[in-house]
């Protein structure tokens, strides 16, 4: 069975130093998506597929009272279509951090709810 935070360590890999745009945007992705199936899996949303298992990740975080991580995972989610989607933009190494950490904290909030 895979494990949702080894793309957590693959971002942390692609965003080292001398790391290429390319790298960085993926990065951002696999970091959000390492902390979004946990989230999914810890609001036993694990069998829902599409487009609209993201929002309903983050009404379920809500419900459990659980705001902050919510907040988090909607910033990463929003990082991740900003990488993965507006080629216009140049993203840099700082924001593959930034959402590495961010990623780090949902799941260490996820950790300490379960």
């Amino acid at each position: 069975m895979f494990d949702p935070r080894d793309f957590i360590l693959l971002a942390k890999s692609l965003a080292a130093e001398g790391a290429s745009e390319a790298d960085v945007r993926t990065a951002i992705s696999r970091a959000y998506y390492g902390s979004f199936l946990l989230a999914r899996s810890q609001t036993r949303l694990d069998d829902l597929r599409g487009p609209e298992v993201h929002r309903l990740v983050l009404e379920s975080l809500y419900r459990l009272e659980l705001p902050h991580l919510a907040t988090r995972l909607h910033t990463l989610r929003t990082m991740r279509n900003e990488a993965d989607y507006d080629t216009t933009k140049t993203i840099t190494p700082v924001s593959a951090r930034k959402s590495i950490r961010l990623a780090e904290l949902v799941v260490t909030g996820l950790k300490g709810h379960s």
